[in-house]
């Protein structure tokens, strides 16, 4: 399969200033414009923004994180720090075109709570969604915990077309590390993660695994990660502290780490903070570091290098010139193969910088790259399988077709090995074990042999039922709907129940004092450790709901969570933060989820679970008043069935851990229905403030807190340029 392998990596590349106010982009084009990408020289950087005459840059923060959107032309920018550097931790979401140079900043349905130091963040291709993992780190303010703990699972989606995030919420989940290393593998189609040791995130089934303790190189931070997918391992370069002067490679079939030992001279090692990125049309890493300042507090400077890993070298490139000097976690670079180019966010000097790099200009194939498109795999009753694919375009040379099967339910220990040659765009399989989960590929067999590149992998197992809700129509009646999956070879569907031990905000005592007014603390859950799921449905349901008749008024234990917030090293009961002998929720929290199954007895990954407090609303949006204090709310209207209303609660100040007078304040003393609400606040005139809403059940409970909504937020005249004309934001 080296061959497969090698050839996958051919078609990936071929085919694919504290509140001044920023400049909005010109129209005119200016006389010192850069080249324009295609004409980019080999070996060289270009500043992209801001650049005289050209389109305005917002000059955020750092820490945050990027990726590519090739279907828009995009980068996708989400998280770190406000423009000034070491603010609050933002979860506001940019694109920026790379071919126009222009920013946008996004108004979105929801947001995830923000993160900083969340580089590794990666679009997907299967979804073409970009995905975010967390690291719960809250240490910067403006954050309320109801909005934070609640929904900070380790996997939300951003679909930029839609412009709309989505909480996958998997359930039993890792406690990711701060400036973990993370890349997408093609061939297998699962995200590597690395901080203390080696997971695995699947997108298809949204599960955690652990690959490897990775006890041979330690707990890394900022380091350098990518995947060399023709030789099916991962390179790893670096540390943004430690001295880390050794080059990693972790086989993926054989389990385990190498040290390299690269001939020649390496890049600089001892707290480097290195980014790294595959260059899948040179088949090369290109790596930016950081090097050793020229003075005392002088800012350090960058350089570039290259690895082959082919001859196990690396080059250091001396380009005619450097991007600026920065600092640490200020970088974010990608490759773009559908361009040819690196491009590289660097936050330099208080300026906020986009920067293309180009390698080489790699000579086309000799023969042109056919991959079969649209491959489908469908079960069929009685152990059988039929895969299908798109003909090969009128004119292809193309005699046949190869059918690669694997078996197993974790793909990057799934081989492939060939099962038939075929004339025809369709191939029946028999035989199969009811149950197991089967992996193909299919290549065509012009100009390669048997060695053409494979088509992405495609598996005997449903999708996830991303669209699902719990509504609590009494204490003693609860209903799960999803909707129906629209795969075929779905028959029927399994639900999943699990209890939570939720904290109420009158069992806080930590900061307790920002809940100034009269608030309905018990009915407020703030965390919740989440138990082990169980079956509720013995044998798969043809039904797109699930009525269960569980009393909401006995509450239940949950000794052994699967996933729960971090409480610190003493844990819960250890935790002077809450007072579990005060009042907690009057009622028992249910997590409900839903797998779908297929003619082969195969479930599906497990839905994002829901539980039985309502969701957040979505789409919130704040427009400040034209005279005095205060704002105008908009909202969605929740889904949820027999809900009493909506609560709107205001944070006043960063935080009780940073500001003495800052609170939580509750704007609706009883839940309102309509989903408009204008808030004068006279006495804070001219200060920051965020809002949430609440959706309040048919049982008085409290839901997930919104993702907040600013008003005169810090750096206000920045943002102007890039506001909706209408004044409504988030």
């Amino acid at each position: 399969m080296r061959s497969l392998a090698a050839a996958c990596v051919l078609i990936c590349g071929l085919l694919a200033g504290s509140g001044a106010a920023a400049e909005g982009p010109p129209d005119q084009a200016s006389p010192t414009a850069p080249p324009s990408l295609a004409d980019q020289a080999p070996n060289t950087w270009v500043k992209r923004s801001p650049v005289p005459g050209g389109p305005g840059s917002p000059r955020l923060g750092y820490e945050a994180s990027w990726d590519y959107d090739p279907a828009a032309g995009k980068m996708i920018r989400w998280g770190g720090h406000d423009p000034g550097g070491g603010g609050p931790q933002l979860t506001e979401t940019w694109a920026y075109d790379v071919k126009a140079g222009k920013w946008e900043y996004l108004q979105t349905n929801n947001n995830p709570p923000g993160n900083c130091c969340c580089r590794e963040n990666v679009q997907c291709p299967l979804d073409n969604k970009f995905y975010r993992f967390s690291y719960p780190a809250f240490g910067h303010g403006w954050f309320w915990d109801r909005s934070r703990y609640l929904r900070e699972d380790s996997v939300w989606t951003f679909d930029l077309a839609a412009k709309r995030w989505t909480n996958l919420r998997p359930g039993k989940e890792p406690a990711l590390n701060v400036g973990k290393q993370l890349c997408w593998d093609p061939n297998h189609q699962v995200f590597w993660v690395y901080d203390t040791k080696l997971r695995v995130y699947d997108p298809y089934t949204n599960t955690w695994s652990t690959a490897n303790p990775s006890k041979e190189i330690g707990k890394r931070d900022y380091a350098g990660m990518a995947l060399d997918p023709g030789r099916n391992r991962l390179i790893l370069f670096g540390d943004q502290g430690r001295d880390a002067p050794q080059t990693w490679a972790y086989d993926i079939a054989a389990d385990k780490w190498i040290d390299l030992q690269p001939k020649g001279e390496s890049p600089p090692g001892k707290g480097s903070g290195p980014t790294m990125v595959y260059d899948s049309r040179n088949d090369r890493m290109i790596a930016v570091v950081l090097g050793t300042p020229p003075a005392e507090e002088a800012p350090r400077p960058l350089s570039t290098w290259v690895y082959d890993p082919g001859k196990n070298e690396w080059q250091k490139m001396n380009p005619p010139q450097e991007p600026d000097p920065a600092g640490n976690r200020a970088q974010l670079m990608r490759y773009l193969p559908d361009l040819n180019i690196v491009i590289l966010e660097n936050r330099a000097a208080k300026e906020q910088q986009v920067w293309t790099y180009r390698l080489a200009n790699p000579q086309p194939p000799p023969v042109p790259i056919y991959v079969p498109e649209d491959v489908q795999v469908v079960t069929i009753e009685g152990g059988k399988a039929e895969v299908s694919w798109m003909p090969a375009p009128k004119g292809t040379d193309m005699p046949g077709y190869v059918v690669y099967r694997g078996e197993g339910d974790q793909p990057w220990k799934t081989g492939l090995k060939e099962v038939a040659s075929v004339k025809e765009p369709r191939f029946s399989d028999k035989d199969l074990k009811p149950g197991s989960v089967y992996h193909y590929a299919v290549t065509g067999t012009v100009g390669y042999g048997r060695g053409g590149p494979l088509c992405l992998r495609v598996r005997t197992q449903p999708k996830l039922i991303l669209d699902s809700r719990v509504d609590v129509l009494a204490r003693d009646k609860v209903v799960f709907s999803w909707k129906a999956s629209d795969e075929k070879d779905v028959v029927g569907y399994v639900v999943e129940r699990a209890p939570l031990r939720p904290i109420s905000g009158a069992q806080k005592t930590s900061y307790a004092a920002q809940y100034t007014d009269k608030l309905p603390l018990e009915a407020m859950v703030e965390r919740a450790a989440l138990g082990a799921f169980e079956r509720l449905t013995p044998k798969p349901i043809a039904e797109t709901s699930f009525t269960d008749a569980v009393d909401l008024s006995k509450i239940v234990e949950v000794k052994d969570p699967i996933w729960q917030p971090y409480f610190g090293k003493d844990g819960l009961e250890g935790n002077k933060a809450y007072d579990m002998t005060k009042p907690g929720c009057p009622f028992a929290i249910y997590a409900y989820r839903v797998r779908a199954v297929n003619r082969l007895g195969v479930e599906g990954g497990p839905s994002p679970y829901q539980i039985t407090v309502p969701n957040e609303v979505e789409n919130l949006f704040a427009k400040e008043r034209a005279e005095g204090g205060g704002a105008d709310l908009k909202w969605d209207a929740s889904p949820h069935q027999n809900i009493k209303g909506y609560y709107v609660f205001r944070l006043n100040g960063r935080g009780a851990q940073w500001d003495k007078d800052s609170s939580v304040v509750l704007l609706t003393p009883e839940p309102i229905k309509e989903t408009t609400f204008t808030d004068k606040d006279e006495e804070g005139r001219g200060k920051a403030r965020q809002y949430y809403v609440v959706v309040v059940d048919s049982l008085g409970q409290q839901g997930l807190a919104s993702h907040g909504a600013w008003s005169r937020r810090q750096y206000w005249k920045h943002y102007e340029p890039w506001l909706p004309k209408d004044g409504w934001h988030q």
